[in-house]
Parts: C-alpha cells; sequence; structure tokens
C-alpha cells in the first residue's frame, strides 16, 4: 500500500482530491491533504507579495512555505506526490515540480485536474505522470502497477514522461454511476493547511458538494464548450441517485453537527433536472433540513422548481447574466437571449428567494452600448438581489473564445502564472463593474443610474462611481454579502420591539396579572414574615 500526497494549491474545497482521497483510503492506502493557500487569501494581492519564492498574478509561495511543505511529505513517509490544478496555478505547480523532483528525485510527481486534462502537452513537460479525465480508476492502478515495480507507461488515462520520451495515452471513459464513487473525505485526520509562511493542521468544516458532473450547456468562455469534445460519444452530464446524495450530506451532518449550519450546492446548474428535484427536495426536508444555496440557469428555474427550492429552505440562489446583450450573448458566448434573465429572476422574486448574479466586462467586443444593455436588464430584475464582483473576460487556452480572439487578432496579455490571457484593452472594466453594482439598490433612481451611465466624463473618469458604490456598500447593506439593507433591519427591529410591548400589554391585562398585583398590594411584607409574603412581593 502507497502514501499519497495531494496538494491543492488556493482551493481549500478541493473537490477533486477530497474524492481521490477518499477513493485510495477505501483501496487501503494512505493519503494526506496538504492545500496550499485558501481562494480568500489569494484574492488579497498583498497576500501574494511574498520576499523569496514564487510570485504569480493569483498565485504565491514563499520559500518558508515550500519548506514546510517538505516537511510535510518527509513527515508522511510519501511515496507519490500529486498536484492538482487549474489554469490559474498553472506556473506554481511547474515551480514547485521542479523544486520537488530536486529535493525528492526518487518520488514520482504527478499532476491532475481541469488544466493538465484540456493541455497535457504543457503539463507532461513537469510532470512524471499526468492524469487526463476522471481519475478515480486510472489512480488505482497506476499505484498498484508503481508498488508491483511493473512498467507503467502505456496506463490508459496517463501520460508519462520517461526522460525525453512521452507517452499519450488515451483517455478513459466518463464514469457513469456517480453513486459506485465513495463520498469525498471530509475526516479531518492527515488535512493540512499551508498559509501565511506556517503549516496547522484544518480544523475548520468547509464543505461543498457535487450531485452531479458536467454541464448541458457550452458557453464559449467555459471548459464545458471543450471538455465533451474529448469524450464525444458518451453521456457528459451524469448525476447521483438523490439517496446518495442525502447519505452524503446524512454522514456530514452526523460528523460536524456543530460546524455544518450551510450546504452549498457546487453544481453548474442545480436545477437542471425537475424530476430528480422533485424526488429530492422532501428528502433534503425531512433528512437535512439546513439552509443552503444553488446554482441556476436564466429558463432553468420555474415555479415548480422554486417550489422544490423553498421546500428545502433555500437561502438564496446564483445564476449567471454574464451580459444583457443579445448580441453578446448569442454570437460571442454562445449563450440563450437575456429574456431568460428577467424571467428568471421574477420567477425568484415570486416565491421570496433572493439571487445573487454574475456579470463579465472587460470584453473587446462588447461597446458601451452592449453595457448599457446589461444595465437595463440589471434594472429591470425585482429586488432584493445582489451583484457578484464582475470579472473581466478571462481568455483561457484552448477554449473557443480563445481561439477566435486569436485569429481575429485582438490583442490579449499573458496573466503571469496562468495559461490564461486578458484583453489588453478593459472596456472601461472599472466603471462598468460599479455601475452595475449600482443596479442592486432598490432607493436609487434607475433614471439617475441610467444618467451616470451616459455621461462621457464619468466614463473616462469613473473615481467617482468608484467612490459613491463603495460607500454605498458600506452605508446601505446591514451584512457585507447579505441581502438586507440597514433601513429594514431597523424596520425589523422596530417590529419585534412593538411585538413585545403588545405581548407585554396582554400580560398585564390578563385576570391572572390583576390578581397577582391585588394580593401583593394586600399582603403586607416584613422582616421575618411568612414565606408565602415573601414570594409574593419578589
Amino acid at each position: 500500500m502507497a502514501n499519497v500526497l495531494l496538494i491543492s494549491p488556493s482551493d481549500q474545497f478541493t473537490l477533486g482530491v477530497r474524492t481521490l482521497s477518499a477513493v485510495l483510503k477505501r483501496a487501503g492506502h494512505r493519503c494526506r491533504i496538504v492545500i496550499l493557500y485558501t481562494v480568500h487569501h489569494n484574492r488579497d494581492k498583498k497576500n501574494l507579495d511574498v520576499k523569496s519564492g514564487y510570485r504569480g498574478e493569483n498565485s504565491a509561495c514563499s520559500d518558508t512555505e515550500y519548506d514546510l511543505l517538505c516537511e510535510a511529505i518527509r513527515d508522511f513517509d510519501t511515496d507519490v506526490i500529486g498536484l492538482s490544478l487549474a489554469s490559474q496555478s498553472f506556473g506554481l505547480c511547474a515551480w514547485l515540480t521542479e523544486k520537488l523532483h530536486r529535493d525528492f528525485p526518487k518520488t514520482p510527481v504527478m499532476w491532475g485536474g481541469v488544466d493538465p486534462t484540456l493541455h497535457p502537452e504543457l503539463g507532461i513537460e513537469h510532470a512524471d505522470y499526468l492524469a487526463r479525465g476522471e481519475a478515480e480508476d486510472s489512480l488505482l492502478e497506476l499505484l498498484q502497477l508503481l508498488g508491483e515495480g511493473k512498467d507503467a507507461s502505456k496506463l490508459e488515462g496517463f501520460w508519462v514522461r520517461r526522460g525525453s520520451q512521452v507517452f499519450q495515452n488515451p483517455m478513459r471513459p466518463l464514469i457513469q454511476d456517480l453513486d459506485r464513487l465513495p463520498w469525498p473525505d471530509y475526516d479531518k485526520e492527515e488535512k493540512f493547511l499551508i498559509e501565511a509562511d506556517q503549516i496547522q493542521p484544518i480544523d475548520k468544516l468547509w464543505y461543498i458538494i457535487l450531485t452531479q458532473r458536467g454541464c448541458p450547456y457550452r458557453c464559449t468562455f467555459c471548459i464545458n464548450s471543450t471538455l465533451p469534445n474529448l469524450s464525444p460519444n458518451e453521456k457528459y452530464v451524469r448525476r447521483r441517485s438523490p439517496q446518495n446524495t442525502i447519505g452524503e450530506l446524512k454522514w456530514i451532518k452526523s460528523h460536524y453537527p456543530d460546524e455544518l449550519n450551510f450546504v452549498w450546492f457546487w453544481d453548474d446548474i442545480f436545477t437542471i433536472s425537475k424530476k430528480w428535484l422533485k424526488e429530492f427536495a422532501p428528502l433534503y426536508r425531512d433528512e437535512i433540513g439546513i439552509p443552503f444555496c444553488c446554482y441556476t440557469y436564466p429558463g432553468q428555474c420555474d415555479d415548480t422548481i422554486a417550489e422544490c427550492l423553498n421546500l428545502m429552505g433555500v437561502e438564496f440562489v446564483h445564476f449567471g447574466v454574464e451580459s444583457g446583450s443579445k448580441e453578446t450573448l448569442n454570437e460571442v458566448y454562445g449563450r440563450k437571449d437575456p429574456a431568460g434573465v428577467v424571467e428568471t429572476a421574477q420567477v425568484l422574486h415570486r416565491h421570496g428567494i433572493p439571487y445573487r448574479v454574475d456579470l463579465i466586462a472587460a470584453n473587446p467586443w462588447e461597446t458601451d452600448d452592449d453595457h448599457r444593455q446589461t444595465l437595463e436588464i440589471l434594472l429591470q430584475c425585482p429586488h432584493p438581489f445582489r451583484v457578484n464582483p464582475t470579472n473581466p473576460l478571462a481568455f483561457y487556452f484552448n477554449l473557443p473564445i480563445t481561439k477566435r480572439a486569436q485569429a481575429e487578432g485582438i490583442p490579449l496579455r499573458p496573466v503571469p502564472g496562468a495559461n490564461a490571457y486578458l484583453a489588453v484593452d478593459d472596456n472601461h472594466f472599472h466603471f462598468w463593474k460599479n455601475i452595475f453594482d449600482l443596479a442592486q439598490y432598490p432607493h436609487l433612481d434607475p433614471d439617475f443610474i441610467r444618467h451616470l451611465a451616459r455621461d462621457p466624463y464619468f466614463i473616462e473618469h469613473p473615481e467617482f462611481v468608484i467612490r459613491f458604490q463603495e460607500a454605498l456598500q458600506k452605508d446601505y447593506w446591514a451584512e457585507a454579502n447579505g441581502f438586507t439593507s440597514k433601513q429594514d433591519e431597523i424596520e425589523s427591529l422596530r417590529g419585534e420591539i412593538a411585538r413585545l410591548r403588545s405581548k407585554l400589554e396582554q400580560i398585564e391585562g390578563s385576570p391572572f396579572y390583576r390578581a397577582y398585583r391585588r394580593a401583593k398590594e394586600l399582603i403586607p411584607v416584613r422582616n421575618g414574615g411568612s414565606q408565602l409574603a415573601q414570594a409574593v412581593s419578589s
């Protein structure tokens, strides 16, 4: 049996790694997980300013943190080192692998994840073994071959490097029966976090759950536009049974009764199957009953689905707007018309479900007029809703939108340390990001927001809009990420005070209370008096 150490850069949830750990443990292997920085830590760019070590645009690792990682590898008597990476952490993983090969020359390093699957020719320049696709089965076979001292160069599901020679083996079929996989490893044993030049055992539950793999849509900026092409004759969207999903949730709830107070369904589109949801919702209500959030998609949330979500106790829902321009959605992003955005927002509002929306800007094909169309869509959405921080359009290697930009000669700049580009011309990104945010404040006059969006001075000098929006965000919301305004919270407290006063008046007006008052006045209380008199007086 092998000791496998899996490294997850910039992702404390790391569902893929946790699932592989569960697979390994079920087969009798030992597994240790090391998380190198959390997502929230890396969002503060000051935390990425390391004095010595690796520094990319979205990830970093100091020499001290690398030394701590080495201690974790030696202490575990590690046989195989694995790194799970997305495109944003490619540079960091390449840097780590070079140093790991130097310091652990006899320990093979394998890569896996979305980026190695899409760009194996880049990853295999660094890794000894590169897993493509879903590796739950192929990893076990790799460990068996290594443990028996056999050649693994022809192992299906892996690219294998032997010096300058690379064996490009085919991918395995997608796993169709997700119920046969063990639940992700959320035991706290052998889980460590390296961050801020320290290593510590993970004593906090970071919990998300997937009920399905794959997405039915092919947005050109998303990996789901390309991954299905690697398995063209297979069912790409697969889902666990409601019973299997509830089983995992019951296990988590029983093991972490004081920590599991919220559930995040991480599916690309949780509401994709009305039939599945109608079976799952009453099970969740009866056996789990914990507030949750999930993702939907414009046009994929009708009244029946909203009723199911409410039955489960939904707290809020996410969905992607991306743009309000029909041309952008259809011709650039490969998405549906914007009418579905307002329809979905109205359904959620009708059922009292708050929602959050995602947007994309810094798109070189979009003009200010396109952005104004996005604003108009937002102004039609009923409150309360929140706008998630608007992201610049990222051009990841080999995705359809990236190939189009390169073919059209659109200037792109590489993102240091990532297999991605950003547009050189951001098309007034910071201005539009903050204009979009203004739409979430119901007390603002829509015509006032429209005026700001048309004023050429503010477009070229966005500082006013940025400061205005930041002040609103600080002063308006009761909680930074909540849906309740400070004024609404005050009104709620006033209502609670009025309710308590009414209750007090009812008590004071009751016959029992009046009798108590009369008895208290009639029975004198003296030092050494009867216990009854003293009790009544108190």
